[in-house]
C-alpha cells in the first residue's frame, strides 16, 4: 500500500474554486500570454525584472510573489525582495 501525501494549501483553494489557476510558473507565462486582468501589475513588473536579470524590490501592498514568479527567481539566480510596509 502506498501513502500519498496530502494535498498542499494551494491546491485545497484551487480545489474549492479559490483560486482559479495554481500560480505555477506555466500558468504565470500563459496568463501573461492571455492577457488576464488577474495578474497584478507588481506581478508583472517583477516577471519583467527576474526574465531581465535586473533586481526587483517590491514596494506594493499586493501578493506580488506568486509561487511561479519565485521559482522562476531561484532558477534564474534573480534577485527579488519584499519591502512593502503592512500599515493598516
Amino acid at each position: 500500500m502506498s501513502l500519498t501525501p496530502p494535498p498542499t494549501i494551494l491546491e485545497v483553494l484551487f480545489h474549492f474554486g479559490s483560486l482559479k489557476k495554481l500560480p505555477t510558473l506555466e500558468n504565470l507565462l500563459a496568463s501573461v500570454d492571455e492577457n488576464q486582468s488577474e495578474i497584478s501589475l507588481s506581478t508583472l513588473f517583477a516577471l519583467a525584472c527576474v526574465l531581465e536579470n535586473v533586481p526587483f524590490i517590491n514596494g506594493s501592498s499586493l501578493n506580488t510573489f506568486v509561487l511561479g514568479l519565485i521559482d522562476l527567481a531561484i532558477k534564474r539566480n534573480s534577485l527579488i525582495m519584499e519591502m512593502a510596509s503592512r500599515q493598516k
